[in-house]
Parts: C-alpha cells; sequence; structure tokens
C-alpha cells in the first residue's frame, strides 16, 4: 500500500485541503483516472425533497448484492472520512441510472460528467462508481474480481469542517 491518503474522497469531502495522515488510520491508494460514463450532467439539489427518508439513508448504505471491499477511516487536516468500497456484478451503467433516479427523488446533488460519477449529500455524504477494470478508485487490502464490473465508494464526512 503506498502511504499517501485517499485523495479523491478526501478531495471530495475536504475540499481545499491537501491529503494528510496522522498514522491513526490506514491510508489508502490514490487513484488514478475512471473511465468515462456515457452521459454528462450537473444536477442542483431540489429545494422541496427531504434526504431524510429511508429510501434516501439507503442510498448511502452498502449496496445489495455488493460484496464488501474496504471499511477505512482517513485523518486529513482536522477531518475525518469514513469511507465503504463494495464491488458488484452489475453494469456501471445501471448502478448509475438507479442512483441518478433516486439522488434527484432526495434532493442530493449530482455530477456525472465523465470520469466521474457523484452523488453528494451536500459535504457531508458521497455515493461514487468507478469500472472495476479499469481501476482509479481508493483501494486497500481487498480487490474487486474479474467478474465484478463496478466499484460503489461511499464516504462520509464524520469529524471535522
Amino acid at each position: 500500500m503506498r502511504p499517501h491518503a485517499l485523495v479523491m474522497v478526501i478531495g471530495s469531502l475536504v475540499a481545499g485541503c491537501p491529503s494528510a495522515n496522522d498514522g491513526s488510520v490506514r491510508a489508502a491508494e490514490a487513484p488514478a483516472a475512471a473511465s468515462p460514463i456515457s452521459s454528462s450532467s450537473v444536477v442542483a439539489p431540489s429545494a422541496s425533497a427531504s434526504a431524510d427518508g429511508p429510501a434516501c439513508e439507503a442510498l448511502f448504505g452498502a449496496p445489495p448484492g455488493a460484496d464488501p471491499l474496504c471499511d477505512e477511516h482517513v485523518v486529513a487536516n482536522g477531518a475525518e472520512i469514513h469511507w465503504r468500497s463494495f464491488a458488484t456484478k452489475e453494469a456501471r451503467a445501471a448502478v448509475n441510472q438507479r442512483a441518478r433516479e433516486r439522488s434527484v427523488g432526495c434532493g442530493f446533488g449530482l455530477v456525472a460528467k465523465p470520469p466521474l460519477f457523484d452523488v453528494a449529500d451536500g459535504a457531508r455524504r458521497h455515493f461514487e462508481t468507478y469500472e472495476a477494470s479499469a481501476g482509479g478508485f481508493p483501494r486497500c487490502e481487498q480487490q474487486p474480481t474479474s467478474a465484478h464490473q463496478t466499484v460503489i465508494v461511499i464516504s462520509e464526512l464524520t469529524r471535522g469542517r
């Protein structure tokens, strides 16, 4: 494992802060470029929708049928990020479409600009997808297999900023 912190997740949640690790948590590998997805859009959160319902909360829970890969905590500049990753045999486009539909109904922000796909509950929580074969996602000891098509990374700011 390389000795630097989780760049994508920290960059998403702690904008403008350089990555650092105080040694109390394990660092993850920095991601490489991810492969593109088919659409490009940026959707602002809806003021009328509520992110408090069970269906909205489920977006940031363990995806049904997905295999767990990582469950890590990263500390950078006074902020703590808890991130988890999962691998699924489902195509990334199908995972993205389901997340896109749920995000609009819940009032979450959405960025779908290749290669990025990110559903955000403000600066607190993020749901991101990656092509399993292309890499570009944060890694730990457990890796996706050749049968997996999509890696889902769910991150949450648990302390700080």
